[in-house]
Formats: structure tokens, sequence, C-alpha cells
């Protein structure tokens, strides 16, 4: 490092415009253009400087002692209120039992950093290689201290792997407490479909549904097999068309949560999926955008969530929208189900009239025939 190096800090950090810009709120008195120019030649040239002065800087005061808390008095609280901004991160990461505090959140705001600077600019991210590097930062030792570093980086490998094992206990948990309500749901929409079966033994699978919900709700390991033969003692030619109601139904409400969980910058998923609703066919990034007052990448990053591209895994099979190749300028598409969920979302009593509809396909019945002719074409696909 050079200690006569000249620094012009007013250069290197963002102006309030232009953070403003990037928090999508706008772009003041300049134009987007001026704004973008501006940071992609002033701001972004200068960010690496940025680290690397934080990093000597750290550097120094370390060197003449001035990191202790002797002189630093209050430098912990202060390293503890370190924002590691999750509104900005998409999609969050997922902190279930997870209480960021002490180094564990010092480690994960730096953690954060490394990923967001690092994952889309170079190469493809090498999670494994970064950790590495990571823990031979925190940890390494010099050549004559080895043992005592090959001693402590096994103790963290062995703290992490307890960390880790709770972790992946605590996600099956929550798929234990998911196929209770999976299996309630069953239970629910079949009971609601009275028509589908006659006097005596809907009167009979009522009781036993009844039966079957209160087992479910005091069962710590549900399963499915009871389920199933209550089902074919009662109705077994149209069990399977119940069970594919109950899943299409389940991926409805589901879906609706994550729309409305769902947002870019700011941006609610729910805006560029209404404007696509409300159109008569197609649209590009670039019409949506401009009907949302927002930017077309924040359109296109949503859009690509949405037809199931990023990590949302519910619409990785069951897409929303779906890009026309065909056409130029990346234009998008309401997929079949996403009509579903958009008519459950935007159209009055939606929800109510979709599920009336799913009940009228089990049964044959003709009420709401458009919503019927979507529901059959998920429930039951043309065979190739």
């Amino acid at each position: 490092m050079d200690p006569e190096e000249s620094r012009s800090p007013q250069k290197q950090y963002l102006y309030q415009n232009e953070r403003k810009y990037l928090l999508s709120e706008g772009t003041g008195s300049r134009s987007e253009g001026e704004i973008r120019k501006q940071i992609r030649s002033e701001r972004l040239p200068r960010l690496t400087n940025r680290i690397q002065h934080l990093i000597d800087d750290v550097a120094l005061l370390n060197n003449r002692d001035f990191l202790t808390s002797e002189i630093w008095e209050d430098g912990w609280d202060q390293l503890q209120d370190l924002e590691y901004r999750p509104e900005l991160r998409d999609p969050p990461v997922w902190l279930p039992n997870t209480e960021l505090s002490g180094f564990t959140r010092i480690g994960f705001v730096l953690g954060q950093f490394a990923r967001t600077v690092s994952s889309d600019v170079g190469p493809d991210y090498d999670s494994a290689q970064l950790t590495w590097g990571f823990l031979l930062g925190a940890v390494g030792r010099p050549q004559g201290n080895y043992r005592r570093e090959h001693r402590e980086i096994e103790e963290i490998l062995r703290t992490i792997e307890k960390q880790f094992s709770r972790r992946k206990e605590t996600v099956e948990e929550q798929k234990v407490e998911t196929e209770s309500q999976r299996l309630e749901d069953d239970l629910s929409i079949s009971t609601s479909v009275p028509t589908l079966f006659d006097g005596s033994a809907f009167r009979e699978y009522q009781e036993k549904a009844a039966e079957e919900r209160q087992r479910i709700k005091n069962s710590n390991e549900p399963t499915e097999s009871e389920f199933f033969q209550l089902l074919n003692e009662v109705i077994e030619a149209d069990s399977e068309k119940i069970i594919s109601a109950s899943n299409l139904s389940r991926r409805i409400r589901r879906s609706i949560h994550e729309i409305q969980e769902t947002s870019r910058r700011k941006v609610p998923a729910q805006d560029p999926f209404q404007t696509l609703y409300d159109a008569d066919g197609a649209m590009n990034s670039g019409k949506i955008a401009a009907d949302c007052g927002t930017h077309k990448k924040i359109v296109s990053y949503l859009m690509d969530t949405l037809a199931g591209e990023k990590d949302a895994e519910l619409w990785a099979d069951y897409p929303l929208v779906v890009e026309d190749p065909q056409r130029r300028g990346r234009k998008w598409e309401m997929t079949t189900f996403g009509k579903l969920v958009g008519a459950c979302l935007f159209e009055e009593e939606g929800m109510e009239t979709v599920h009336q509809a799913l009940a009228e396909t089990l049964t044959n019945g003709t009420a709401e025939e458009e919503y019927i002719e979507l529901i059959k074409e998920i429930l039951e696909p043309d065979e190739d």
C-alpha cells in the first residue's frame, strides 16, 4: 500500500439520487441514462478501490493496536450493528432457528458481501473455494504452528457438521408439518364436493374423513396409506381424481402466497404478473415495465422467477408464465396454470369461482366453462 496515495471519497460513494435509482425510487431531476452512465464510469471502476482501502485501513489500524477493546471501546457493539440487507437479496437466505448475533452475524454479513460482489461478475461461482479461502483467512497460521491450525480447522468442521445437522433436522420437521397439512387438505377438498357421492356413502365418508383429519393432527409421523385406503373404501373409482384436484388446489394457494412474498428491488412480483394477466396476449419485458412504472431488468428477473428459472422450486414444474422463443424482446405469455392463479388473485370472488369449477370438473359439471377447460388442461393433458 502507498501511504502517499491520494483518495477522492466523494467520487467513490453512490450519490443520493443514484441510491434512490438503484432502489427503484425514481431518478429525481436527472434522466435514467445519465445516472446509469455516472454509475458505470465513476462508481464501478472505483468499487474495488473502496474495498481495498477498507482492507488496508483495517490492517494499518491493527498494526498500531487500535483495534482493541481498550482503544475502540464500542467496536464490538458497532460490529453487531452491521446490516446484511435481506430486502436486497433475491431470494433471501432461509434462516430457521438461527440467531444472527456475535461472530455468526459478522461471518454472515461478510459471506453475503463476498457472494454478492463476486458471484455474477467472474467465472462460475465456486462457493467451496470461497469458503475455503475464508477459513484460511480466519484461522490460518504460520508454518511452524500448523498443528494448532489443523486442530482448529478440525474443530470448526465438527461444529459446522453439528449445525448443518440441526438445519437438516429443521427441514425434516417442516416436511412432517407440510405432509400433515397436505393430507388434511386432501380430506378437506374431498368433503367439499358432496355431489360426487350418493347419500349414505357420502355420510359414511364424512364420518371417516373427520376421524382421519383428527388422527393426522395428533400424529407426528403422518402417512399416506390410511388416507388412500379410506378413499378407496368409499370412492374407489374417483380417488385419483380427488388427489389430483387437491394437489392443484394446493399449488394454486401456495403460488398465491409465494407471489405475494416475492419482490425484486421493492417491486412486488404481483405487479408485472397482473399486468400480463390483464393483457390480451403476449407482452415483452419493456412494455410490462413501462406499465408498472419500473425497469425492464427488474421485470425480466421477476418473470424469470415466475417462469421457474430462478430458485423458486414451486414454479419449476408448474410455471405461471412462459417466454415465447419465437418473439424478439423477451415476450411473455400466461401458462394455463398461471391463468388459474391469476383468476384467483385478480377476479372478484375468483378463488371461490375457480374452486367451484374444480369441484364441477370432478363431477362432470358445466358451470364456469372457461375455468373448467383450464382445469381439464392441467388434470387431463393430451397424451402425445
